[in-house]
């Protein structure tokens, strides 16, 4: 039997945990910071808030673990419903080297060069009514997802598919567009990267457009808007406000098992 407080964590080894508390002074600090609605990918039941605009309800479809599929969501779906947060279904899909959330997850990896298991998982994604599909190569993984392999997902399913794990290049990020995918995620490298230069040109390629220094000074020479890539530029609309109600997490005293 396992509860809410079961659920694994970053060890406290980390340099910090994610907590409720945490990620709502996050969210409201990005919204202010940028402008734009946050959506929050969640590490675990006991860290979430009504401070963020949406929420990834996502399932490990290849996860051995119940609780990482279906049975955590079932203990959380209730104070998410209290709290008014937009939910946005998606299937998570861990690929070879899968690094620690396919350790953490107990998930049965899917072959790096195994599509037929990637494409059937994908599918049945799709199926079960997910609005989005993600391949994960896990969090500083050596190698990135194969473009193969994201080219054969893409031609099979008609929801948007989210490529992430080991993208820390311009070629690796535009290879992966290239071949079909709709979102790329670039989070290790963003947090460990601090040449400004190298951070745009990734981004730049994940999006197909041109945007290095020369470009946007030649840009601004020539008046063009150029956007600034914090988003300063938007800050005259009126920002998101979160969700709904905040609702308090169950306490030991009615947490109920869900395994």
């Amino acid at each position: 039997h396992r509860d809410l407080h079961s659920f694994p964590t970053r060890r406290s080894s980390d340099l910090w945990q994610v907590t409720s508390e945490n990620l709502g002074a996050t969210a409201v600090a990005v919204r202010e910071a940028t402008g734009l609605p946050t959506i929050y990918f969640p590490s675990n039941p006991e860290a979430i808030t009504n401070k963020v605009d949406g929420m990834f309800f996502m399932s490990i479809l290849n996860s051995t673990d119940p609780l990482f599929i279906s049975h955590g969501h079932a203990l959380v779906a209730p104070y998410v419903k209290r709290m008014g947060v937009e939910t946005i279904p998606m299937a998570y899909i861990i690929v070879e080297p899968g690094m620690t959330v396919g350790r953490v997850t107990k998930a049965r990896l899917v072959g790096r060069d195994d599509i037929g298991a990637a494409v059937g998982f994908a599918l049945a994604a799709q199926y079960l009514g997910h609005r989005l599909v993600y391949l994960e190569a896990g969090s500083g993984a050596d190698h990135p997802v194969k473009p193969e392999m994201i080219a054969a997902v893409k031609k099979a399913v008609d929801i948007p598919l989210i490529v992430g794990g080991g993208i820390r290049t311009p070629e690796a990020a535009e290879a992966a567009r290239k071949a079909g995918a709709d979102v790329i995620v670039t989070g290790t490298f963003v947090e460990k990267e601090s040449d400004e230069a190298v951070l745009r040109a990734v981004v730049s390629a994940a999006k197909g457009i041109r945007y290095g220094r020369g470009v946007q000074a030649a840009n601004l020479a020539a008046g063009a808007d150029v956007p600034h890539p914090r988003g300063e530029g938007r800050r005259d609309q009126s920002p998101p406000q979160g969700g709904g109600e905040e609702v308090p997490l169950p306490s030991a005293k009615d947490r109920k098992s869900v395994v």
